[in-house]
């Protein structure tokens, strides 16, 4: 009868755990298939989307006012500072980088700062892809892991995608030691994603924009 008793108990225990299991990867699941789909930007409930605007051309000497080619738009192109122009300030010590470094650097932050007019994410078997207008980078793995990139415009970086109740955060590291940590915030209704952006370089200065981004399922 004791035997029984050790034999039940042991079965319940497995049977418990069982299904503790099971509940824990079912709210997974949910989870992932709640941040999962397409979102469209919307840029009135949005803060400065695309960060810091593109500067604004030197005036030519001799007059004339060089009409229409300031460009604007969707922010990230060109050539321009991304940092807001800290990297010429004299307390930075900026000049231990080279001219490579804070190249792949402002371009990463271009990317970084251009909104996607709509974002598209996918989740799959533990695995996610973020594209933004159609691009991006490769399919990952979503559970905090280093993923390893190379790319030819902003050299090797690394990026640790993880899930968890409010809707997951990216981090992305460069090889220049630049840091952008990406939060995605579900609303209560799973109808709203707010992303937030946050750069950060132990050299570099870097201006926080405090990017928001309001995006509402589609």
């Amino acid at each position: 009868m004791k035997r029984a008793c050790v034999v039940l108990t042991k079965s319940v225990i497995l049977a418990t755990a069982a299904l503790l299991l099971l509940a824990s990867a079912s709210a997974g699941a949910r989870q992932a298939a709640s941040v999962a789909g397409t979102w469209k930007l919307n840029e009135a409930e949005s803060n400065n989307p695309n960060g810091p605007a593109p500067a604004a051309p030197a005036a030519r000497r001799g007059g004339g006012s060089g009409g229409g080619a300031t460009g604007g738009g969707r922010g990230g192109g060109g050539n321009f500072d991304a940092t807001g122009g800290a990297a010429k300030a004299p307390n930075q010590a900026v000049s231990e980088l080279s001219p490579e470094e804070k190249t792949r650097i402002n371009m990463m932050l271009s990317l970084s700062n251009k909104a996607a007019a709509v974002l598209e994410i996918i989740v799959d078997a533990g695995t996610i892809a973020i594209k933004q207008d159609g691009g991006g980078f490769p399919k990952q793995s979503a559970d905090g892991k280093k993923n390893t990139l190379k790319n030819p415009q902003v050299g090797e970086i690394d990026i640790k995608v993880k899930l968890d109740n409010k809707g997951m955060t990216r981090e992305i590291s460069t090889q220049e030691d630049l840091k952008i940590v990406e939060n995605y915030v579900l609303s209560a209704d799973g109808k709203q994603l707010t992303v937030t952006i946050k750069e950060s370089h132990p050299v570099m200065k870097i201006e926080d924009m405090k990017i928001k981004r309001v995006y509402y399922r589609q």
